[in-house]
């Protein structure tokens, strides 16, 4: 019941990034060194990455293709690809899906609960969740079996909340993961260390372990990375995503929310 089928979420992926770049709308947009990202492409981005203007996309997606050694054209497909797949994964098998490679638009699930406390500090938490009717997820890891420390959104900081005023919906999932305890409340611990911090609007390359500004699932994987040195990215793309935490092999679930 735990596990997912991400093989085929990474096939579809790699899918999609070919053909975003190989057909006939776009080939005219990527002529040349590639360093263009057609106006299409920015918007459909801009839905996954919510509260960022075309002009900061556009120099954002710049700068990541050039940590990653890829042209811009090319980074902005397969960050787009990714993104569609994770909305996919995070929407309730009982909420009708989009066709592949459209934004995935949501309501709220009609039942919603308390997410309560965890087995464990440590353990983290991943929602089916919107910003603006995009389906983005949420995750968060617990500071203590009764807190939790998460960025919320957009205009907001990563904050403590207690774990008995958060409501999700059916999807939801706590996780614990695979480590020591010991390892788990250091990471637990380093989370707390950026407490105030502003959100991070940008998802695409989020995977900055040190960083002055954090996203819901940046601040999970990014103490897990930094104390137990455990990539909770399950597909390995430039970004990371709640669903990607939620179906790592480095988490369990062990309660499903219905």
């Amino acid at each position: 019941m735990r596990r997912f089928i991400r093989g085929f979420a990474v096939t579809v992926v790699v899918s999609a990034m070919a053909s975003f770049i190989t057909s006939p709308a776009c080939a005219d947009e990527v002529i040349g060194d590639g360093s263009y990202i057609d106006s299409a492409t920015i918007h459909a981005l801009s839905e996954f990455n919510p509260g960022t203007t075309d002009e900061e996309l556009r120099t954002f997606l710049a700068e990541a293709a050039e940590r990653h050694g890829v042209t811009p054209a090319e980074f902005a497909a397969s960050s787009l690809a990714e993104a569609q797949v994770s909305a996919e994964a995070s929407v309730p098998l009982e909420i009708p899906r989009s066709v592949m490679g459209r934004a995935v638009a949501v309501t709220a699930s009609a039942t919603s609960v308390k997410l309560g406390t965890a087995a464990r500090k440590g353990d983290v938490f991943t929602a089916p969740a919107t910003t603006l009717g995009i389906a983005h997820g949420h995750s968060g890891i617990y500071y203590t079996t009764a807190t939790v420390i998460e960025a919320p959104g957009l205009g907001r900081v990563v904050k403590k909340t207690a774990a008995s005023s958060i409501t999700v919906g059916a999807g939801a999932h706590k996780l614990y993961v695979i480590t020591t305890q010991s390892k788990r409340d250091a990471a637990a611990d380093w989370a707390a260390t950026k407490l105030g911090l502003n959100y991070n609007p940008f998802f695409a390359d989020n995977k900055n372990i040190e960083d002055d500004v954090y996203n819901c699932s940046q601040i999970v994987w990014a103490a897990y990375m930094k104390k137990a040195a455990i990539d909770l990215d399950d597909n390995g793309g430039s970004a990371v995503y709640p669903v990607d935490i939620r179906d790592s092999s480095k988490t369990t679930s062990y309660k499903t929310f219905t």
